[in-house]
């Protein structure tokens, strides 16, 4: 069995445990919203759904070849130093936070220093600018609490 089919049925169960999850969420009638705490789930859980039954009838050709231990090595330090990012989020700030988390992935993953600083802060402050200034939704501050607010 190709290796697609074993990837499509561990995706395809994973979904459909999403699904009954998701389905399960209890929402107010009153504040029901068709984009909301159960919709969102829903229909993102439908959309795994259908692309792993796709993905297990009709796999692809691709050739995934050897696995080289450098390669694993580089995919676990970064699964670390995103687990890293989300456990410092709250007390270091999103600013400070996100920054420094795109400027050390980008250089961790080949990026020039002065582009990967440079499209961080960028990115970084328009994401703020975006969600604290324009939406209103709140994103941590962080040590910067008393600068930026």
């Amino acid at each position: 069995m190709k290796q697609d089919r074993w990837i499509a049925m561990a995706i395809l169960s994973i979904s459909l445990i999403f699904f009954i999850m998701s389905y399960s969420i209890v929402v107010n009638v009153p504040d029901y919203e068709a984009v909301g705490s159960k919709g969102v789930p829903l229909f993102l859980s439908i959309v795994m759904i259908v692309l792993s039954l796709m993905l297990l009838i009709r796999p692809t050709n691709f050739n995934f070849g050897e696995y080289s231990k450098k390669g694993f090595l580089k995919q676990m330090i970064f699964l670390l130093m995103l687990l890293v990012y989300s456990i410092l989020l709250e007390e270091v700030g999103f600013i400070i936070g996100n920054t420094a988390f795109m400027m050390f992935t980008m250089i961790f993953f080949g990026a020039k220093k002065y582009v990967a600083t440079l499209i961080s802060i960028i990115v970084t402050l328009s994401f703020y600018i975006l969600f604290n200034i324009l939406l209103g939704l709140t994103l941590p501050d962080g040590i910067l609490a008393g600068i930026i607010t």
